[in-house]
């Protein structure tokens, strides 16, 4: 077998390394239908997770590692391009340019994706506008094991590069759904999982509430709070002893993950 066709990319003109760079924003992935993986660890992830990729980019100073996941995503069909080091930090959202980038094809994101245990353990993300909060909170709940993590009226598309680098890939795996809150709501009913959610106010504090059974823990917006689907369900609180009213939104979705994980023990 011949080996795959490796292009040279040099100029940070050149076409396609500007239409890559389009892909960082989200008007330009919806209409493309792709997105930007950067970082071995993340597109690594995504091709275990069979994302299929359309390139992938090695820039001038990549490790070994990345040199042969390059060439796995090549013999998977890829296009492989060697790029320049400033071509590379054209494309790259980072300050220092992975030595690998990825190009591929945006998953469709669907409740049908998740598979539920007998006593499922849901995160809901709602109406999040923090693409780094999304990301974090989908790594604490691949962390604490979780079934899976709904995002519900989301703010944010789930191929955001914030997205992908907060979740260390993870946001790849099949356990990621996106869906309209009302229609969240009406899902979790139908498989009678009963939802809990975290607030400043609540007289229950998490540790006196029981996550043994099935249960999605939501958590809503750090600017405007939970969105109208949610507003009626139980509460429980995190407690507060400094100047601060609330915690960062990922912080606090790691502290009911790994409490329903402590219980669960």
């Amino acid at each position: 077998m011949s080996p795959p066709e490796v292009r040279r990319i040099e100029s940070t003109s050149n076409p396609a390394i500007r239409r890559w760079r389009e892909l960082h924003k989200r008007r330009e992935r919806d209409r493309q239908a792709l997105c930007i993986i950067e970082g071995a660890r993340e597109a690594s992830r995504a091709l275990e997770a069979h994302v299929e990729f359309e390139s992938v980019l090695v820039g001038d100073k990549a490790a070994r590692s990345e040199v042969e996941l390059a060439d796995e995503l090549s013999r998977r069909g890829a296009r492989r391009y060697e790029v320049g080091q400033a071509a590379m930090s054209k494309v790259s959202a980072r300050a220092h340019a992975a030595g690998i980038i990825g190009v591929a094809h945006s998953p469709t994101f669907t409740l049908e994706r998740l598979s539920l245990s007998d006593a499922p353990l849901l995160l809901i993300a709602d109406a999040l506008e923090k693409p780094g909060n999304v990301g974090a909170m989908i790594r604490s709940a691949d962390g604490a094991g979780a079934d899976g993590v709904v995002v519900s009226d989301a703010a944010t598309d789930l191929v955001n590069p914030n997205v992908i680098r907060a979740s260390q890939g993870a946001v790849f795996s099949g356990a990621i759904g996106a869906e309209s809150g009302e229609n969240v709501v009406g899902w979790l009913a139908s498989r009678q999982i009963p939802a809990v959610a975290a607030t400043a106010a609540a007289a229950t504090l998490l540790w006196d509430f029981d996550f043994t059974g099935p249960i999605a823990i939501v958590i809503g917006s750090e600017h405007a709070g939970l969105s109208a689907p949610w507003r009626a369900i139980p509460h429980v609180a995190i407690p507060m002893h400094g100047r601060g009213d609330s915690l960062n939104a990922s912080t606090a979705a790691a502290l009911l993950l790994y409490e329903a994980l402590r219980q669960r023990r």
